[in-house]
């Protein structure tokens, strides 16, 4: 990211039934300097913009990171954070 911003969109396994496919849900990291040693795991604070979108983000799910149209890194919800790993996938 060579301009970082806080804001990414993360995708989500869907939860509707049998439908494939993910979820978008808007989000900011509050501590943007936390990923800036790309391709390194990194525990980040995110924080979601709406209601339906936390919905997604419980502990134990996987997600994938969007970015400047592209994907840049995936983790998994651990709770109280979000367990990053920026870079190319």
């Amino acid at each position: 990211m060579p301009s970082p911003t806080p804001s990414l969109i993360l995708l989500f396994p869907s939860s509707e039934g049998d439908l494939p496919g993910e979820v978008q849900v808007g989000a900011f990291i509050r501590d943007p300097a936390s990923v800036l040693f790309l391709g390194r795991p990194s525990l980040v604070e995110i924080d979601i913009w709406s209601d339906i979108g936390r919905s997604y983000a419980t502990p134990g799910v996987p997600f994938r990171c969007w970015y400047a149209g592209r994907i840049i890194g995936s983790g998994v919800v651990l709770g109280d954070g979000i367990e990053v790993p920026v870079g190319d996938s």
